[in-house]
């Protein structure tokens, strides 16, 4: 009995479980996802940014949607507040050591660098800095590269390198070049030996009948070699990172503004957005009042979310100003309402609501040759559990394939009520399977019990 009651049970935990996955037929709504022209084929992120009638569909928690690839499978993604991008800039220095040295005629000298690790090198290399401590010194540099030491390029010609500082602070110990890749470097510089006054001078008499007859002031000459302490080459990296939040504005509907015991009620309704400011455009010129902001899914039921000081000091009475409320988090919310506190002051004029909200986007693991398409809108609907933010983490790139959400459509499976209906839930599988297993495992035990008796 119990070997004939193994499968039973297998196939009903079995069943519980497949049904325990994404169900598409429980998402009323879908979008297909349109791949744009200009997206980078080699990426396998893609991303596409939420717009208002999606919002109005998700519920607060945006647990109800999911990515389904054209054969219907589902797709991890991560919902996250879109940034801003800034290109940093930054100098890497780049290991070369010098393998030959060389004096040439005409007072110049020649130095071989070669780079101790062409590997490492990951942006084009574009700059020498020559390290001394000496002053007063003025050269001429030509740079030259090549990848085997036997074809030579030049890439820099009689570039000044120089120290003003006995006449003014001016110094310059780095050439540029145009970028390039290469393994070697040769340096030539110029006029590496100076010659200078010497700082002494020496006078010389002539006497004649016990008198001076003349005097003559001569000096001399030092040379000066120039000596290299260090030459450093450098390669610049230009890094996209993320910058603030990008904002965007929301729409608002059903504006009504009244006033009553001293308070002045302001409701609106919203797509569900999430929004970070809320802007009253008032023509009151100057006023200082506090503030409460309450939200509802129903407008019967409200939740007290944010409060706070609404001030203007604006005392030109022609000129129009808005009153901004800044919230600490972006809320969504079907509806709200915000209530002013005026006392004994008369109440402001208040003619309407401007919205200001984070943007929002989607990123899911995508690859450009399938179809892709958002299913959403389900009633009940737990938060999926994906590994992709933890991958992106460890992502050095973070670009993405651009996509747009197409046009809403009725979703192709949803409507079928015998699955809907025996499967509505997560829940309601758990509570099947329990109750099965105990139905069963009391059947058993009836039996042993009988058997024994």
């Amino acid at each position: 009995m119990k070997l004939k009651l193994t499968p039973f049970i297998m196939t009903t935990l079995f069943t519980c479980t497949m049904h325990a996955a994404m169900q598409a037929e429980l998402y009323p709504y879908a979008q297909k996802l349109e791949l744009q022209a200009d997206s980078n084929p080699s990426v396998q992120f893609g991303s596409f940014t939420i717009d208002e009638d999606l919002f109005s569909k998700l519920n607060p928690a945006n647990s109800n949607l999911r990515i389904i690839d054209h054969a219907g499978t589902e797709t991890p993604f991560l919902l996250r507040t879109k940034k801003g991008e800034r290109k940093l800039t930054e100098e890497r220095k780049v290991p070369f050591k010098k393998i030959s040295f060389k004096k040439l005629p005409d007072n110049q000298i020649e130095i071989i660098m070669q780079n101790e690790d062409h590997r490492s090198v990951k942006s084009p290399l574009q700059s020498l800095v020559f390290a001394n401590g000496i002053q007063n010194f003025e050269k001429s540099v030509s740079i030259y590269s090549s990848d085997n030491q036997k074809e030579w390029k030049l890439i820099a010609e009689r570039k000044p390198i120089f120290d003003y500082s006995k006449y003014i602070d001016i110094r310059n110990n780095r050439i540029t070049f145009k970028p390039v890749r290469t393994k070697f470097f040769k340096i030539i510089i110029s006029n590496i030996t100076e010659k200078h006054d010497s700082p002494f001078t020496r006078l010389t008499r002539e006497i004649r009948a016990g008198k001076q007859f003349s005097a003559v002031e001569s000096s001399s000459f030092t040379r000066k070699d120039f000596k290299i302490n260090e030459i450093y080459v450098y390669e610049k990296i230009v890094r996209i990172v993320k910058g603030k939040t990008q904002k965007q504005p929301y729409t608002s509907s059903n504006f009504q503004c009244t006033t009553d015991l001293k308070k002045t009620f302001i409701t609106f309704s919203t797509a569900i957005t999430p929004i970070t400011a809320i802007d009253l455009s008032t023509a009151t010129p100057y006023y200082y009042r506090s503030y409460s902001i309450e939200i509802s899914p129903d407008q019967e039921t409200w939740k007290s979310v944010h409060s706070g000081i609404i001030a203007s000091v604006n005392t030109e009475p022609e000129s129009k100003n808005q009153g901004t409320i800044k919230l600490s988090r972006p809320i969504r919310a079907a509806h709200y309402r915000i209530t002013i506190r005026n006392n004994d002051s008369p109440p402001l004029d208040i003619s309407g609501v401007e919205l200001e909200g984070a943007t929002q986007e989607i990123i899911f693991y995508c690859d450009q040759q399938k179809n892709y398409s958002i299913i959403y809108g389900a009633e009940d609907a737990k938060t999926p559990v994906y590994d992709i933010a933890l991958v992106l983490t460890k992502t050095e790139s973070d670009a993405t394939a651009a996509y747009k959400s197409g046009a809403q459509s009725a979703n192709p499976a949803y409507g079928n009520q015998v699955q809907k209906k025996l499967f509505l839930s997560r829940r309601a599988i758990m509570t099947i399977a329990v109750l099965l297993m105990i139905a069963v495992l009391g059947w058993l035990i009836f039996k042993t019990a009988r058997s024994i008796a």
